[in-house]
């Protein structure tokens, strides 16, 4: 049996078990499992920024308006000023 150069005979692979994944495929997981969503809260909060650049350094305040200021030095500080704000938030009803 003559076969084109490049190609194989697919009775060569019959019976044989099939190793590996296919396209889509999540070989890691065991099962897909549907997730169900979870509920998020929204709610806005206002968060003032005091911001001090001098070249490229960078320091400030961060306040919620109800008296919890928050000092913070750098871009990193920043963030973690707002992260305390967002945290410290009261919860909307």
């Amino acid at each position: 049996m003559s076969r084109p150069p490049g190609t194989i005979g697919l009775r060569a692979f019959a019976g044989r078990e099939r190793l590996g994944a296919t396209f889509g495929d999540h070989p890691d997981v065991a099962g897909r499992r549907r997730l169900h969503p979870v509920a998020m809260t929204s709610r806005a909060v206002t968060i003032t920024l005091e911001l001090r650049l001098a070249g490229d350094e960078l320091d400030g305040r961060a306040s919620d308006g109800t008296g919890d200021d928050r000092s913070f030095s750098g871009w990193l500080g920043l963030l973690v000023a707002i992260d305390a704000l967002l945290t410290a938030a009261p919860e909307q009803t």
